[in-house]
């Protein structure tokens, strides 16, 4: 009987009921479910793919490396040394330096300097004559601090037109070895005197050497306490070499070759890394002989505007790789601190003889023995500053370097009196 009660259906809702059989899954309604299932499940599956592919292209944040703090203070040690390591790794990350670890026989690269005495009296040329010693004594402390600093290169000047007193103040010590250029003929170009223009071709004639790292004659080294001086000097010559028409240079600016309006960098020709050649110093020569117009670049300088013209694509270092102050007398902080953050002084030497000007000279006149002893100077005294001392030290200390017979005659050349302390400087 409850078996019965059980399985009783109200009639009210079994009269509503469909029996099983009359659900047709088979025919164009269920094919219509079956798609609109199908089409939902793949409207899912796209929207899902596009979500997906939606949140990879949305720009993540990336976590940057962290940079090292500033290094201060700038001018330390610390910071002069992380800087230079900055500078080397970043050249080395563009292909600068050689390959190889094999290294080149030190005895085939040199260093160089030009020192000529001007001939004739067209243009400019007699500017130079009454202050060559000046030059003469400056390029021997040149050679003096690359002799200490760098011993195994060799040393070579070219020269012309010497004295055997100036040449003997070169050579003295084993200091430079001499090579001799004769003259050029004479106002070949803007009325100067043509060697003006046409000093720097010898030095593509030093085919004895695979490389040549040429300085100016009044570059003066500053002192290599910590050993960043030779660093750097040994960095030029790990640079790749690039082939003798693309020697490495500094820049000084943009120019135009005129007669071609072909626009090119300005070399600033005081440094220079260069691979001797014979071609080279020929064309270099021939550019002299049949230039394309007098003014043929707007480069400054006289043997600039040759170098600029003929290297259009020589190619420029970072300038903080040699850092160069200029000093005319005048702003030289750059000299101060722990090891100063200068690798040359370039003192510029015709500025301290200009008698129309009547500028003291660098080393300090007759008040140079006050300067050095730290004392009043009873005489006018233009060096007043603590980088003037500095740099008068550092001159003096490097000449005192000198072998005797070289010093006597510079102290002879420059007029400087080291004894003269009771009658110059007042008592402290």
């Amino acid at each position: 009987m409850i078996s019965q009660f059980r399985h009783r259906i109200p009639y009210s809702i079994k009269k509503n009921l469909l029996p099983a059989s009359k659900h047709n899954t088979s025919g164009a309604g269920g094919a219509a479910l079956r798609f609109s299932l199908r089409f939902l499940f793949a409207a899912v599956l796209f929207f899902f793919a596009c979500g997906i592919l939606l949140y990879a292209c949305i720009p993540k944040r990336v976590k940057r490396p962290e940079v090292p703090p500033l290094c201060k203070p700038k001018g330390s040690l610390k910071c002069q040394a992380q800087q230079l390591d900055e500078i080397l790794t970043n050249m080395t990350a563009e292909g600068r330096f050689k390959a190889s670890v094999a290294e080149t026989s030190k005895s085939e690269e040199a260093y160089a300097t030009i020192l000529y005495y001007p001939i004739g009296t067209a243009g400019g040329s007699l500017k130079l004559t009454y202050d060559f010693y000046m030059y003469a004594c400056a390029a021997a402390t040149l050679g003096l601090a690359l002799k200490q600093i760098d011993p195994s290169r060799p040393r070579v000047a070219l020269v012309t037109g010497l004295t055997e007193e100036a040449r003997e103040i070169l050579s003295d010590g084993d200091i430079w070895q001499l090579i001799d250029v004769p003259q050029w003929p004479e106002a070949t170009l803007e009325n100067y005197t043509g060697i003006v223009f046409g000093r720097k071709a010898a030095l593509w004639d030093l085919v004895s050497y695979k490389r040549v790292l040429f300085l100016d004659s009044d570059a003066f080294i500053v002192p290599d306490n910590s050993g960043q001086r030779l660093k750097r000097l040994e960095s030029f010559w790990q640079l790749e070499p690039l082939g003798k028409w693309h020697p490495y240079t500094f820049r000084t600016g943009k120019g135009r070759a005129r007669a071609h309006d072909v626009k090119y960098n300005c070399i600033q020709s005081s440094h220079m890394l260069l691979e001797p050649a014979s071609e080279v110093a020929e064309r270099y020569r021939a550019i002299l002989q049949d230039p394309p117009s007098l003014q043929f670049t707007d480069c400054i300088g006289q043997d600039q505007k040759v170098i600029s013209y003929l290297f259009p694509f020589s190619l420029m270092l970072p300038i903080d790789l040699w850092r160069t102050s200029k000093y005319s007398g005048k702003e030289c902080d750059v000299v101060l601190g722990e090891d100063p953050a200068v690798d040359e002084i370039h003192i510029f030497l015709h500025r301290f003889r200009e008698e129309k000007k009547k500028v003291q000279p660098f080393w300090g006149g007759d008040c140079t023995s006050c300067i050095l002893e730290g004392k009043r100077c009873r005489y006018s005294n233009a060096f007043t500053q603590p980088c003037h001392k500095i740099i008068i030290d550092w001159w003096w200390g490097r000449m005192m370097q000198l072998p005797s017979t070289t010093l006597n005659r510079c102290l002879k050349h420059h007029g400087a009196n080291l004894h003269n302390v009771d009658q110059a400087c007042y008592v402290v």
